[in-house]
């Protein structure tokens, strides 16, 4: 929800662009939570672990969002964050 308001409001982008982060993130968690879903149904894999993998890679993610300074890199932030938390 505040990355769209860092776009349009520190990075000058307009505002269809800028939800259009919002929907990167959906479309990645989607598509996440079916690969995601195949994954731990290995019985190899340990859910909890690729739990809490998601979880880390997402909370970095997030810090670095404030040295974020492109709409590019936004869409990679939004990328990363969309899967991790799928």
């Amino acid at each position: 929800m505040y990355v769209t308001e860092k776009a349009t409001r520190q990075l000058g982008v307009d505002e269809w662009r800028a939800s259009f982060i919002l929907s990167v993130i959906g479309i990645c968690n989607t598509v996440s939570r079916v690969l995601t879903g195949l994954l731990v149904d290995c019985p190899r894999v340990d859910c909890v672990l690729v739990h809490n993998i998601a979880a880390v890679v997402a909370g970095a993610a997030t810090c670095l969002v404030t040295v974020l300074d492109r709409y590019e890199l936004l869409l990679v932030y939004a990328t990363v964050f969309g899967v991790s938390i799928g």
